[in-house]
């Protein structure tokens, strides 16, 4: 410090050990000293830092153009489908949004009449190339001729695959398949051998057809009252409930009937998931991939630029909050199902998948 106290100028603390030597030296101290830097020094490095993050910006983005550019040689032959914002710099992302509560059938109206059609988002992004396919010889290809060479997008990569991992977890639904995937599609592959020993017809026919039957006979009886009363029904609601009351027992072994208004725990969470995540990343969409080209560490796939849109966003805070109840709610019912004395009997999925 000296007699003249610290001097106002910009400074680096370095640190580095000092010891003394010989017998009964005490403990290595810490020695602290200012190297000042001048302003002159100070600026330069900041000017190296921001020349650092626009290159490797501009390398992200040129890079993904080129890749983007492949894609659209490569389906230059393929018919644009019918969507409003065709050949507008966000392209199809702004029908995306538009759409986003009817977008399985903006996706029919706008492939109408065409075996095969394509959508195009921003130009020089590759993940905003999407392909419609309504031809059955090239739905066939996919699914069973060259099922291999076509995989599920990686969750290091893609919105949605990201959040449908916090989602559904890692699993079937999540894994990648064929060569493209990091263990050559052995962890989907070992999953849909268990499924399939599952699903079998055997099972269809049994349990799950009778649960079926009795949740339907349900729907009917309910249905019955409210005409009887003259009231009005929302159907589309009373199918997403019969839905979840058979899927409860089928995959789970556990009665619920929320057509009948009873709450159920793990539907209620389920469900929310599923708007809190649509809620959150379709209107997004475009922003969160274009914060992958900013320099690090603000950019990146998930990186500081995305964590602090999620610390800001509603909908991804009720998102997790759901995911965390499905987290307690799915622990609760393999803990059940393990400690169930007649697991054996049990014809529910999950206690198959455990037995298998």
């Amino acid at each position: 410090v000296g007699e003249t106290g610290w001097k106002a100028q910009p400074a680096v603390i370095m640190a580095g050990g000092c010891c003394s030597s010989g017998a009964g030296a005490a403990p290595a101290s810490v020695a602290f000293m200012l190297v000042p830097w001048k302003g002159a020094e100070l600026w330069r490095l900041l000017g190296l830092c921001a020349a650092a993050s626009v290159a490797q910006a501009t390398g992200k983005i040129l890079l993904a153009w080129l890749r983007a550019r492949r894609m659209h040689r490569m389906m230059a032959d393929i018919p644009f489908a019918n969507y409003e914002s065709s050949g507008t710099v966000k392209g199809v992302s702004t029908d995306f949004r538009k759409h986003r509560l009817r977008m399985h059938d903006f996706l029919l109206d706008a492939s109408r009449g065409m075996p095969v059609s394509k959508m195009i988002g921003l130009r020089f992004e590759p993940k905003q190339c999407f392909f419609l396919v309504r031809d059955p010889a090239g739905i066939k290809h996919f699914l069973k001729d060259n099922f291999e060479n076509y995989t599920k997008p990686s969750a290091e990569g893609n919105v949605q695959f990201h959040m449908l991992n916090m989602w559904l977890g890692a699993g079937i639904f999540t894994f990648q398949h064929g060569v493209g995937s990091p263990d050559n599609g052995h962890a989907w592959l070992t999953q849909r051998k268990i499924a399939a020993n599952i699903f079998s017809k055997a099972n269809f026919q049994n349990n799950m057809g009778e649960v079926f039957t009795l949740k339907a006979q349900h729907m009917c009886e309910l249905l019955q009252g409210r005409a009887e009363k003259c009231e009005k029904v929302d159907i589309q609601k009373l199918f997403f409930e019969f839905t979840m009351d058979s899927i409860m027992r089928i995959f789970f072994g556990e009665d619920a009937d929320t057509m009948g208004g009873t709450s159920c725990t793990y539907g209620d969470a389920y469900d929310k998931a599923h708007r809190e995540m649509l809620a959150y990343t379709r209107p997004n969409m475009t922003f969160l991939y274009m914060l992958q080209y900013l320099p690090l560490p603000l950019g990146g796939f998930d990186g500081l630029a995305w964590q602090i849109n999620k610390v800001l966003n509603p909908h991804y805070h009720e998102f997790r909050r759901a995911c965390r109840v499905l987290d307690v709610e799915s622990d609760s019912l393999v803990a059940k199902c393990r400690a169930d004395p007649q697991i054996s009997k049990r014809r529910d999925l999950l206690a198959l998948f455990i037995q298998s």
